[in-house]
């Protein structure tokens, strides 16, 4: 198993994978880290799978990787779970190109009582004072 990291790792892991899974968060140095120039670094006829945020990909530098509907592009596919706007458009091209298939996003169930409980821990922990470390300011996330 290889580990890749940082700009030269991924432009690395780029040129090898068939299908390339993103699942980063939302941040600042990770919006359309999957631009033109990085989507042709994938091998010709890979594909794209986005579960994680929609700010990852610039959907129009995918729509011209993926070519048009009478002509093959440099990329397979895509499957597409998150975009840039929530929910998608009803007009937009993504929903209408042969080589995308579009995901319901919702990756489970909220469990009600579980998020009732932890809405509870944290309200009491706010109202005590204590610092809450959902979220890292720094990160992004």
């Amino acid at each position: 198993m290889q580990c890749f990291h940082g700009d030269e790792g991924l432009t690395e892991l780029l040129g090898q994978v068939q299908s390339l899974i993103t699942i980063l968060p939302d941040t600042a140095a990770t919006q359309h880290i999957l631009n033109a120039e990085r989507l042709a670094q994938l091998p010709q006829g890979a594909s794209v799978i986005n579960p994680g945020r929609g700010s990852l990909i610039d959907e129009q530098a995918l729509l011209e990787a993926l070519g048009s509907s009478n002509q093959q592009g440099h990329l397979r596919g895509a499957l597409l779970d998150v975009f840039h706007e929530e929910p998608l458009p009803s007009d937009h091209p993504l929903w209408q190109h042969p080589r995308v298939i579009v995901t319901p996003h919702m990756a489970a169930p909220t469990p009600l009582n579980d998020a009732i409980d932890q809405v509870i821990s944290y309200l009491h922990a706010f109202e005590s004072g204590e610092k809450l470390s959902t979220i890292n300011p720094e990160a992004g996330y």
